[in-house]
């Protein structure tokens, strides 16, 4: 069997009285609003079919899930097999189409956080709230931010909330550290003492008598404590913050509850595979079995890619849930004493986990430092309902209409009938049907004409109100989820179709999207919040990070632990509540700013710093100037010099002046364009360079000994320049005077 986990210690030493007690809590919970919480997996499961294209779907009561009707299943149904195979059930995914519009527009790119200090006029809080920030920017780039946007907005779009999980996991990927160990050792801490029984003699020498007065002696023994003594290190691995989405097909909150707090429990549903299971919780091994049993939660959680039979797609699942307790909620119980039990033994709140019927484990854990939830829809209740449900009628109309004008143009061939006295139909039959060909006929003597032996049939036509319909259907799917053509680039319906109005539709479009921008960047704030409080809980040393830095180059982040000793958990998050900006808006900004032919505007955006970026979006990245080589150099030129530390160069002889400083990479005079490289220079030293002032000093120093160096280089060339022209002036023949 194998070794018991050190995540699985935990449970170990909870009675079985508290797991009966916790076991009572999670049933009572379970119990609660069922009706409403059926009806929410009903309508998230409706709403992911509907999203994958499975819009023709029907509730079984029997297997207490949707299924897809095919020709076969309809045949059993008792459909002819002349009407199941003519059936129309081609599916236009508007629905899917809108949805991935709406994702498009509010998750262009992922909201920035930052932190602002208690006291603006602390450099300690200023550097903790930078530090911070940067954190936050490590942990998102690690947990691909962008994609968890997309995925959020997603699970808003089909379900009624949106929960993330913080997490901190350790692993070998990101490094490790030697931890000293430390054991309580028996340490004697003060030392045998022999002392006279007549005077006050004492001495941690023995004695056979008092040599003052010779009196009789005793024997002390020093005190004995167990003292914390290193007792080497240990190997522990690194880890890092992370974040999973969950939506109501998998957490389960009260759906009476206003809001996050009003939320004394949560319940996380996991189907694993049997043999995760017993890897992650192996003193269960013995007890855990394939869960042959199916319920409508599990039918629900299952991907919504085909029809299947539950029974073998789920056979070797099993569920986990993992269950979050207010301490308040411990109180649902009737007995007072197992309540009081919880409470005493888990005073923030409980984690404890099941899986099937076995308990796996518990812990002490506060809901609020793991949990964030939000809606993509405003209502009285932490739950909201489904940004696209209200586009599920809309999208039946669509199919209905386009099935039937399908209908209708199959129809539309018409259907003759011929005499068989006039037309051969074997001789008919047996050419192949071209343009101009003859085919022999006869005249019968009752026909006056070859056309009174011929009928056709009237045929079906495609209904203008069925077009008419369609071009209704769309437009009210715009006005009900907000997705109009001015977001995803469609053709405006009305107006003059000029570019400043295109862009007025898109600025009323996204105001209306601007809603569910809003719930989701408050809780992208707090969620980012938690996930850096978190890494800063876990560190066990200083740690090193790479960010991209500017003008595409990528710099050093160094995180201390001092930076957040007694201050992090007063720090306030802020996000950015504007939309984002797409890559063509900013393009099309860019477009109309240097349109204005402003000096200071145009100086601005092609200055050193700013070039590269601009032509990057005005769709010109593959063009580079000597400017940009420049700027880059000197990004180089900087990380080699953070790496080292100024030489003090010769003193001057009269010590008027310090010692100058001489860095440790000289510019080269021949390549440097002196005037970019202070430019840069000054920008890093001013910006980035403010932390490296702190805790790079030396680095700091070398840049700053460098920048020195290109500003007299400058001066110099100004002196010489000044001097020139000044002996030019002075020098009538230089001037061309006669």
């Amino acid at each position: 069997m194998p070794a018991i986990t050190e995540e699985t210690k935990e449970s170990i030493k909870y009675s079985e009285e508290i797991q009966l007690a916790l076991r009572g809590v999670l049933e009572k919970c379970e119990q609660e609003d069922l009706y409403i919480r059926k009806r929410h997996i009903f309508e998230a499961k409706q709403n992911d079919l509907y999203w994958h294209g499975f819009q023709y779907i029907y509730w079984d009561d029997s297997s207490q899930e949707f299924r897809i009707p095919t020709h076969e299943t309809l045949m059993q149904a008792g459909v002819t097999r002349e009407e199941a195979e003519f059936v129309y059930d081609y599916v236009t995914n508007i629905f899917k189409a809108h949805g991935l519009s709406i994702i498009a527009a509010v998750g262009a790119d992922v909201p920035g956080v930052v932190f602002s200090p208690i006291n603006a006029d602390d450099p300690a809080d200023i550097r903790a709230a930078k530090k911070a920030e940067q954190l936050g920017k490590v942990i998102h780039k690690v947990n691909n931010s962008k994609l968890a946007i997309l995925h959020a907005l997603f699970t808003l779009y089909t379900q009624h909330i949106v929960a993330a999980y913080n997490y901190y996991k350790r692993d070998k990927k990101y490094g490790e550290v030697d931890v000293p160990q430390f054991k309580r050792v028996p340490t004697k801490v003060s030392p045998d003492l022999t002392v006279c029984n007549e005077c006050e003699y004492a001495s941690e020498l023995p004695q056979e008598s008092c040599p003052e007065c010779g009196g009789e002696v005793s024997s002390i023994k020093g005190k004995m404590e167990n003292i914390l003594s290193a007792v080497g290190t240990k190997t522990v691995e690194k880890g890092m913050s992370h974040f999973g989405l969950y939506g109501v097909l998998n957490v389960r909150v009260p759906t009476y509850a206003a809001d996050q707090e009003g939320c004394g429990y949560l319940i996380r549903y996991l189907d694993q595979h049997l043999s995760y299971i017993r890897n992650r919780w192996p003193h269960l091994r013995d007890k855990l079995k394939a869960d042959l049993s199916d319920s409508f939660e599990k039918a629900a959680r299952s991907p919504s890619v085909t029809s299947y039979s539950s029974e073998t797609y789920t056979n070797n699942l099993v569920t986990e849930k993992d269950c979050w307790f207010r301490l308040w909620q411990f109180d649902i119980l009737d007995d007072e004493e197992q309540a009081k039990l919880l409470k005493d033994t888990f005073p923030l709140g409980c984690k404890a986990i099941w899986v099937g019927d076995e308990f796996a484990e518990a812990k002490e854990e506060d809901l609020d430092e793991v949990w964030t939830i939000t809606k993509g829809d405003l209502s009285r209740t932490v739950h909201g309902d489904p940004i696209g449900q209200i586009a599920i009628p809309l999208q039946d109309i669509e199919n209905t209409v386009n099935n039937l004008l399908l209908e209708c143009l199959e129809h539309s061939i018409p259907t003759t009938i011929a005499d068989p006295e006039i037309l051969d139909f074997e001789l008919y039959g047996s050419k192949e049907v071209k343009p101009g060909l003859v085919y022999p006929g006869k005249k019968a003597p009752q026909f006056a004409r070859f056309d009174d032996a011929f009928y056709t049939l009237k045929t079906a036509t495609l209904p203008k109100e069925g077009t008419d319909m369609q071009a209704l259907n769309d437009n009210k799917t715009q006005f009900v989820l907000g997705s109009f053509p001015s977001i995803f680039g469609g053709n405006q319906q009305s107006g003059s179709k000029t570019l400043g109005e295109y862009q007025q539709s898109r600025s009323y479009a996204l105001q209306r999207l601007s809603i569910v921008y809003q719930l989701i960047y408050f809780w992208w704030g707090q969620l980012t919040y938690k996930a850096v409080k978190m890494y800063i809980k876990e560190m066990l040393e200083d740690d090193v990070h790479t960010l991209p830095g500017m003008n595409n180059q990528f710099e050093t982040v160094s995180i201390f632990k001092d930076d957040f000793e007694g201050k992090f958990d007063l720090l306030i998050p802020e996000t950015s509540g504007e939309l984002p900006l797409t890559f063509g808006q900013k393009r099309d900004f860019l477009r109309e700013a240097i349109g204005i032919n402003s000096d200071s505007i145009n100086a601005f955006l092609f200055s050193p710093e700013n070039a590269p970026t601009v032509i990057r979006y005005l769709g010109f990245g593959e063009l580079t100037s000597e400017q940009d080589v420049q700027v880059m150099k000197a990004f180089k030129d900087i990380s080699e010099l953070l790496q080292g530390e100024p030489q003090e160069g010769p003193p001057d002889p009269s010590g008027a002046t310090a010692p100058v400083l001489i860095p440790s990479v000289m510019p080269e005079p021949e390549v440097d364009d002196d005037e970019i490289a202070l430019r840069v220079m000054k920008l890093f030293l001013a910006g980035p360079g403010q932390d490296h002032k702190i805790n790079n000093p030396g680095g700091y120093m070398n840049v700053l000994a460098r920048a020195r160096i290109h500003k007299q280089n400058i001066d110099q060339q100004l002196q010489l320049q000044q001097i020139m022209q000044t002996a030019t002036q002075s020098n009538p023949v230089s001037n061309g005077a006669k």
